[in-house]
């Protein structure tokens, strides 16, 4: 594993630390539950079910979003939100406040979770992915022991008969996650290929103009070596067809309108810029 140079080197660095900071006080949630705030096995059963819910029911939304923005983005936003859940348990011990608390974690989590998955499979080849995922998983669960041991130590240094001790916990595991996420964010490229913008700023995924039929449009492009294969594919066509395009746009008539060059030339410069990145 090439760690400075390749996306997934970065990748990997980047969720060991992070899930450091998580466990950190992820182990401790359920001990202050029962032990500090005395709650029966019901309330916590609900608690516990009240994010596997919300994970559950907005999966579906996250992977739109995904397939929309790409992985890199859902997980950025979703890494900066996930500090937010130990950082409010601070402030109340009432189980309906706790059981919000619990289902806001679920839908960020649901959100982390997946954009971490689709991340994987675009920053690994696929002659090596098995090797790499064994990698990663590998050096994710060392960082999950690492944080359990390291959250186990600090609260050695406290009272953990009282809330003090797991507050001060949830509070440093949430400033941790929160920098690491800030150091992070922008080391990880997207690696997928997104929608560019076109005639009206609408945000859609073009390959080719065809005379009869206008722009063709087609899904996203999922992994970094299908996208190269496409792109090597598809590059010649393309220009070729813009090239009719440009000869066809030419013969406009003279008394074209002000809005109707502004909008044309908005097309031109969408298209070059299409083809400058797919020629990357």
């Amino acid at each position: 594993m090439n760690v400075e140079k390749t996306p997934f080197g970065k990748f990997t660095v980047f969720l060991m630390l992070f899930y450091v900071a998580v466990y950190m006080s992820s182990p401790f949630f359920p001990v202050y539950q029962l032990s500090i705030l005395k709650f029966d096995y019901f309330t916590f059963t609900m608690l516990a079910l009240a994010s596997t819910v919300t994970s559950f029911i907005t999966m579906i939304f996250w992977g739109n979003y995904v397939d929309d923005i790409g992985s890199k983005n859902v997980l950025v936003f979703c890494g900066f939100l996930i500090p937010v859940v130990p950082f409010l348990y601070v402030f109340s011990t009432n189980p309906w406040i706790l059981g919000g608390i619990e289902a806001f974690s679920g839908v960020v989590w649901a959100g982390f979770g997946l954009s971490t998955s689709t991340y994987l499979f675009d920053a690994t080849e696929r002659k090596y992915r098995t090797r790499q995922l064994a990698e990663y998983t590998l050096c994710v669960q060392v960082a999950i022991f690492l944080g359990a041991m390291l959250g186990s130590g600090i609260l050695g240094f406290f009272d953990t008969t009282t809330k003090f001790a797991f507050t001060t916990i949830f509070i440093l595991s949430a400033f941790a996650r929160l920098l690491v996420v800030i150091l992070f964010y922008k080391t990880l490229k997207e690696l997928r290929v997104v929608e560019i913008p076109v005639k009206d700023r609408l945000f859609k995924k073009f390959i080719t103009i065809r005379p009869h039929q206008g722009i063709v449009y087609e899904p996203a492009i999922e992994t970094v070596p299908e996208a190269g294969k496409f792109a090597r594919e598809q590059y010649k066509e393309i220009t070729h067809d813009v090239e009719i395009f440009a000869k066809k746009s030419r013969r406009a008539p003279r008394q074209e309108s002000f809005i109707k060059k502004l909008e044309r030339e908005e097309d031109d410069k969408d298209l070059k810029e299409y083809l400058r990145k797919l020629k990357k």
